[in-house]
């Protein structure tokens, strides 16, 4: 099994066995101030320090939505050309409102502007009007909105080198499973069905982020039963489990 790693900022895992596995690496950051949604310099350095502790080419569990820019800090650790490719509702290429601070909503931006080693994006199941937001760019943007997947065959990612996955839960539709932003029209079929055509492409995959948990509440409630679900069938997916019972 590839190393699973869970960094908890809000809690949300305490309501899943994501958390109390003992296979897997917690790592606790609510201790880390100035991450929620935005990210001052002080806080990335914090993180910066705690990502050192785990391997990049794992499983990583990043906490709710609001913590999606953490996947910066893990690409910047690839010292290879790669492709990204990003599953989410949105597009998350908009400039930051405060300051030019990191943000849920411009890590992309900033990574395609900072990280000379991304040779391309690839979003997945953004709406249509965040496809029209995208800013100009020096690099190879590809677009999948959730209505073209619903009406198309297949999605292809372009397999010339090496991938990394990240995946904002918001990309499904709400009666799959609940995030804390608004969120999109794919079902859990619709992006399984992408996401294990990645892995069974036989392109190298250098790492997998997830992100898009629901708000931590006492207790565990039906939402926090789905999103389990979802991350399980993931960390099996990833690990090669889920092919393993197929065969």
């Amino acid at each position: 099994m590839k190393d699973v790693i869970v960094f908890n900022f809000t809690g949300a895992y305490e309501n899943q066995d994501l958390y109390r596995n003992p296979d897997f690496c917690v790592i606790e950051c609510k201790d880390i101030e100035g991450t929620n949604g935005y990210c001052d310099d002080e806080a990335a350095g914090k993180i910066r320090e705690r990502f050192k502790e785990v391997s990049l080419n794992g499983v990583h569990f990043i906490d709710a939505g609001n913590y999606h820019y953490l996947s910066k800090f893990m690409v910047e650790r690839i010292d290879e050309p790669f492709t990204l490719v990003v599953f989410d509702h949105h597009s998350d290429m908009k400039e930051s409102e405060f300051f030019g601070l990191l943000s849920c909503g411009s890590w992309i931006l900033d990574v395609v502007n900072t990280n000379d080693m991304v040779k391309r994006v690839v979003l997945v199941g953004i709406s249509e009007e965040q496809k029209e937001m995208i800013p100009d760019v020096n690099k190879e943007i590809i677009v999948y909105t959730d209505e073209e997947i619903r009406n198309m065959s297949n999605v292809k990612i372009p397999l010339d080198c090496p991938i990394y996955i990240s995946v904002d839960k918001d990309v499904l539709d709400e009666t799959e499973l609940k995030t804390t932003w608004d969120q999109g029209i794919m079902t859990k079929d619709e992006f399984f069905s992408i996401f294990k055509g990645i892995l069974e492409s036989g392109v190298d995959i250098v790492g997998v982020d997830i992100c898009g948990e629901a708000e931590y509440h006492f207790g565990v409630d039906e939402d926090d039963v789905k999103n389990q679900e979802f991350n399980n069938m993931l960390v099996r997916l990833i690990s090669g489990e889920e092919s393993e019972k197929g065969d």
